[in-house]
């Protein structure tokens, strides 16, 4: 079981960041980091469900929803400046997390604008140890998403709805050739993985995201769901 708390995290001008940490009570080296979207916080219900999987697999899970969202003076910065809004968050939330613990696994998820923090992390250098990705209905019209996509080589979930205003088709064929990439195109669904007007739908698409993403962290010998095991004294 996880004891829920919050991290003192300062971005952008030391302004502070919403966060919640879920620490679980026996020691773990299992982190998971969720960025939430602009207008789609990590209390909605792609996210909560993520980290329940997460934390009921033995991970930290600390959740970040950005400060620029619900701040008026986002809104009168150059581009320039709120990148580094953004970034400065980012930054300061893996700094604050990574101390915490001596994790050596790590999950990290985000969804549309939040996808920049994942192509962020790749590009700095400090994922490292066992690492999984989850690319939910990620920023495909930024050049660094797509390039990130195009190249990574850690293993990554991409979670796309055909009817997200993202969606394209051309790109993502060309997506499926990198085999670290586990791309789930899902029918009727919109950039919030739902079937609009469709609640049962909705419902039925978030059980099989669940499942993928079950399935997806425990695909291969080097999950980060297994621990590594001392082997048996003789």
């Amino acid at each position: 079981m996880a004891i829920k708390g919050s991290l003192d995290i300062r971005g952008f001008k030391r302004v502070s960041v919403p966060n919640a940490y879920y620490r679980q009570k026996a020691e773990t080296d299992a982190l998971c980091l969720i960025f939430g979207g602009w207008h789609y916080s990590t209390e909605m219900p792609v996210f909560y469900y993520t980290r329940r999987v997460l934390s009921g697999l033995g991970f930290d899970v600390l959740t970040i929803d950005s400060s620029h969202s619900s701040d008026r003076r986002y809104a009168r910065l150059s581009d320039r400046k709120r990148q580094e809004w953004f970034l400065s968050e980012v930054d300061a939330a893996f700094e604050a997390a990574r101390h915490r613990r001596r994790y050596r696994r790590i999950v990290v998820a985000a969804k549309s604008i939040g996808t920049m923090a994942l192509a962020h992390l790749l590009l700095s250098g400090k994922l490292t140890g066992h690492v999984y990705l989850i690319w939910l209905s990620p920023l495909l019209e930024a050049e660094s998403i797509r390039e990130n996509l195009q190249t990574c080589a850690t293993p990554s979930l991409v979670v796309i709805g055909k009817r997200d205003p993202q969606y394209d088709e051309a790109l993502v064929k060309g997506l499926s050739k990198n085999g670290k990439l586990d791309l789930m195109l899902i029918e009727r669904a919109n950039e919030d993985i739902e079937v609009e007007g469709d609640a049962l739908r909705s419902i039925e698409l978030l059980a099989g995201y669940v499942g993928r993403l079950k399935s997806f962290l425990g695909a291969s010998s080097d999950s980060p769901t297994r621990k590594r095991r001392e082997a048996p004294s003789k």
